[in-house]
């Protein structure tokens, strides 16, 4: 099932999928198409067919397409480019549709920006008890240093608030998610993970990837409404920019529950290849039966692990050789020791999953 949507221009057709054909097969003519063939080859092609399944019939001439799909339903291309489906290799699929419901800082330029973006997102949603968003980053916004809780504090101080980088490898908190979550001077930095703290020792705000935990554990999760609203749009998303399947690279129990149900109710609008996160509890849970290679005529699988050793560049979590330029007394986060990431690498392997690991800096 394709539906088409054209841009101005020399922009391509492109399809994905999308809403059932009440029709066997859908054939499109008169277009210039090109895909790549199982020989890495380009094909060109003024004709594609496509059954009711979304399965690609034919790519060719016009008159193999119809001997191929007899009865078709026919669409005029009107001349246009068309390019098969966009895959996406990583990413993260309900991370993606929670960021875009809740509040999103990718298009700030400034702190001042985002501190009215946090503020007026606050007073449009008065009931939420937690402000929470994603996109933040300090490089655009040319400060030479990360944003503190106190310049949070002065727009919003009476809920916590949470959000995440960009990268989503560190977390940017008010005062309030500070205190709730008992992140003091005391406070150790775990393994893997780092409090940013000014000159006395007191936590500044950031929390560095395993730290951001801290705040992650007290934190209520997301509604099951709420999940299906971020689904619901993160698809809506993924059709929008012609992505007709996705690596999501961390899966935990719920997103799988979630993944299937949509499958099997043929709301899962984009395929998803899925990889568990971490080889610990989550792991054990889901693959209790093994890898899940196909579901639902092939909307999903569940068959690979992603592992991390380290973080990322923008905040300093990528373990690095050398010391960071910018900041000379950091070279970075192991996320855990070799032994450690042995153990979990061997542990899925045997287990017959493919092995991803996430390793940024050259330490890592």
């Amino acid at each position: 099932m394709y539906s088409l949507r054209t841009r101005p221009a020399c922009i391509a057709i492109v399809f994905a999928l999308a809403n059932a054909s009440a029709h066997a097969s859908t054939l499109i003519e008169n277009i210039t198409g090109y895909t790549i063939t199982s020989k890495d080859e380009l094909q060109q092609f003024d004709a594609l067919a496509f059954d009711d399944a979304g399965k690609v019939i034919w790519a060719g001439s016009k008159a193999d397409a119809m001997a191929k799909a007899p009865g078709a339903k026919i669409i005029n291309g009107g001349g246009k480019t068309l390019l098969t489906g966009l895959i996406d290799a990583h990413g993260h699929v309900m991370g993606q549709g929670q960021g875009l419901i809740t509040l999103d800082l990718r298009s700030t330029s400034s702190l001042k920006v985002a501190q009215k973006a946090i503020a007026d997102y606050a007073k449009r949603f008065p009931n939420n008890a937690w402000i929470r968003g994603r996109g933040w980053n300090q490089v655009i916004w040319n400060l030479g240093r990360f944003p503190t809780a106190a310049e949070i504090d002065v727009v919003l101080a009476d809920r916590p608030v949470w959000l995440r980088r960009v990268d989503g490898h560190a977390g940017w908190a008010n005062t309030r998610a500070l205190q709730l979550a008992g992140v003091s001077k005391d406070s150790k930095d775990p393994q893997g993970g780092k409090i940013e703290r000014d000159v006395n020792g007191n936590p500044t705000g950031v929390l560095i990837d395993a730290a951001m935990e801290l705040v992650n554990k007290i934190a209520p999760p997301p509604s099951d409404a709420e999940n299906r609203a971020a689904l619901d749009a993160v698809l809506a998303h993924l059709r929008e920019v012609g992505l007709t399947s996705v690596g999501d690279m961390g899966l935990s129990v719920s997103d799988d529950k979630l993944f299937r149900e949509y499958a099997d109710k043929k709301k899962l609008t984009a395929r998803v290849y899925g990889a568990i996160s971490g080889a610990g509890e989550n792991f054990d849970k889901l693959s209790a039966n093994g890898p899940l290679k196909s579901y639902a005529n092939d909307l999903y699988a569940l068959r690979a692990v992603k592992l991390y050793a380290d973080g990322a560049l923008g905040s300093r979590g990528a373990a690095l050789l050398a010391p960071y330029s910018d900041m000379p007394n950091t070279k970075g986060l192991l996320f855990q020791s070799d032994e450690a990431i042995t153990a979990q690498m061997e542990k899925a392997m045997k287990g017959g999953y493919q092995l991803l690991v996430h390793a940024i800096g050259d330490a890592g």
